[in-house]
C-alpha cells in the first residue's frame, strides 16, 4: 500500500470534507450541521479501506479541532470585552 497516495487522496478530498462539515451542538446553539457522508469501499482489501477511513476522519478531527479552537478564542475575546466595559 502506498501511503503517499492516501495522502494525496486526502488533499483532494479536503474542499469536499469543508462542505460536509460536522455536527456541533449544545443545549441551546447550533454551531455547525453535517451536509454529508464519506463512503469509502476497496472491493478486494478491507485494509485499504481501513486506512483511507482513517485518514479522512483524521482530517475532520483536525476540522473540528480548528472550530473548537476558534470558539474558544471567540468566547475569550467577549469575556474580555465584558470585563473592560465593567471597569
Amino acid at each position: 500500500m502506498k501511503f503517499e497516495n492516501v495522502s494525496r487522496l486526502t488533499a483532494q478530498l479536503q474542499d469536499q470534507l469543508r462542505h460536509i462539515d460536522f455536527l456541533w451542538t449544545t443545549d441551546t446553539e447550533r454551531f455547525s450541521s453535517q451536509n454529508g457522508v464519506v463512503r469509502t469501499n476497496c472491493m478486494d482489501c478491507l485494509d485499504r479501506t481501513n486506512v483511507v477511513q482513517s485518514a479522512i476522519a483524521r482530517q475532520m478531527l483536525l476540522c473540528v479541532r480548528a472550530a473548537v479552537d476558534c470558539r474558544a478564542v471567540q468566547r475569550h475575546r467577549s469575556a474580555l470585552i465584558r470585563t473592560t466595559k465593567r471597569c
